[in-house]
């Protein structure tokens, strides 16, 4: 949370600042430096359509690793991003993600996203492979 708080950057984060996925351990994600670019207000057509298919790559991209997350029981509460660039904000909004907070900065933008109150496409594969999972768990006979 310093990092969302902008007490520090994403450089300063270390291994101890990092809780390991654990099946049933109910997390809070932080997702950073997926490569946005700053280059997505041009007004060349062609290079924004290119663009905006590349952040649905990326937002789709991220959507399946989420998935493989939930089928090895890890519980994402909620996810939490920053960005400062006109590509990762717009990948924020696009995502439905909510602002979190004022910008840090000049035009450095926090989000946030609650996993189980959202009910947007892009996470249903992943609220998907998770039930499964937990009705996985329920079948199996604990001793």
């Amino acid at each position: 949370m310093a990092f969302m708080r902008g007490e520090i950057r994403g450089k300063d984060i270390t291994k101890d600042d990092l809780d390991c996925f654990e099946p049933g351990k109910t997390v809070e994600c932080l997702i950073k430096s997926v490569g946005a670019t700053k280059q997505i207000g041009t007004t060349d057509a062609n290079r924004r359509s290119n663009q905006l298919r590349f952040l649905y790559r990326l937002l789709r991209g991220t959507a399946l690793e989420m998935a493989k997350l939930g089928k090895k029981g890890i519980i994402i509460s909620k996810i939490y991003a920053t960005s400062e660039t006109v590509t990762g904000i717009a990948m924020g909004f696009g995502a439905k993600m909510e602002q979190y907070g004022k910008p840090l900065g000049e035009g450095r933008f926090r989000f946030i996203m609650d996993i189980e109150q959202s009910d947007i496409p892009l996470i249903q594969p992943y609220k998907k492979a998770l039930a499964e999972w937990r009705k996985q768990q329920l079948a199996i006979p604990h001793s």
